[in-house]
């Protein structure tokens, strides 16, 4: 009986092995394929990777929009990454030469906003794609402090276009698309 059960335990071994590595295998190609998207935490964490190209700094730091308050707490430009994995275990970064704008912000519902005709979106420049300024208003608590980061993952010349000198990025906050966007937030080269 103990030469059967080591026979089985010899032919298990080998299964679970090819298991593991199959499923490495699975989550490196996953994180791989998602790893141009994504983004670093804060100025400091991109300076620590290598990656950012230039720090931002926001004026105003908070700003009060009808009944949304949001606090600007980290802006900078950073190169685009992506990951990837030789023989599931050596990791490779490679720099895409790509330049995106990530945008760090708290912002918050100043009271219940049942009935508004569209959220507080922050948009670049003139045109370009909002993101809520707040939490959305379909979540549990849509009143609640919530953290965002804007993402622009286009070129930043685009962005420029509307800048004094091609330094400064302009945003606005806006309820529907149209709406006049008056330059309320900038973001302007930290020296």
């Amino acid at each position: 009986m103990p030469k059967r059960s080591a026979g089985c335990l010899f032919a298990l071994v080998p299964v679970g092995l090819l298991l593991v590595l199959g499923y490495l295998y699975l989550d490196v190609s996953v994180r791989d394929s998602y790893s141009g998207q994504w983004t670093s935490a804060s100025t400091a964490d991109a300076r620590a990777q290598g990656v950012l190209l230039q720090e931002y700094v926001v004026s105003p730091h908070v700003l009060v929009f009808e009944n949304y308050r949001a606090e600007f707490t980290d802006c900078w430009v950073e190169e685009r990454t992506r990951t990837s994995h030789d023989f599931i275990f050596f990791r490779r970064v490679a720099k895409l030469g790509e330049p995106r704008l990530v945008l760090n912000y708290q912002g918050q519902r100043l009271a219940p906003d049942p009935d508004s005709a569209g959220e507080a979106m922050l948009v670049p420049g003139t045109e370009g794609t909002g993101r809520d300024l707040a939490e959305n208003r379909y979540a549990a608590d849509p009143n609640r402090l919530a953290y965002h980061q804007y993402v622009q993952y286009p070129s930043i010349r685009g962005m420029l276009s509307d800048s004094v000198g091609n330094d400064t990025l302009y945003f606005s906050v806006i309820r529907k698309w149209g709406d006049q966007r008056k330059f309320q937030i900038k973001a302007y080269p930290r020296k």
